[in-house]
């Protein structure tokens, strides 16, 4: 048994986690195999190396996931972890101005 820490970097343990820790026990049955802690923006993982390789993928694949979509739902992760690729992501429009609250660009 080998024990790794992730830190989440990229996005909030709390949306990562989702509401009620709901993500994070999916993400959780997903991997049945591993031994997942979380705390705050670190996961503290135990199980087999091939395992902790896949599930480490698996997360950076979520993180760009939310950094790209600003959203993870559980559908999104039972895709990405199950590695079905669709193309039924929220919808991403590249020639799209978007005007905030002060007027500002973005």
């Amino acid at each position: 048994m080998i024990e790794r820490i992730i830190i989440l970097e990229v996005i909030a343990h709390v949306s990562f986690y989702g509401a009620n820790n709901s993500n994070i026990q999916l993400i959780k049955s997903l991997y049945p195999k591993l031994r997942i802690v979380a705390r705050g923006n670190v996961m503290k993982v135990i199980g087999d190396e091939q395992e902790l390789v896949a599930f480490e993928e698996k997360v950076q694949e979520l993180e760009n996931y939310y950094q790209t979509y600003n959203v993870l739902t559980e559908d999104a992760i039972r895709k990405i972890v199950k590695g079905i690729h669709d193309n039924n992501s929220p919808a991403r429009q590249e020639n799209l101005i978007i005007y905030g609250m002060n007027g500002s660009l973005f």
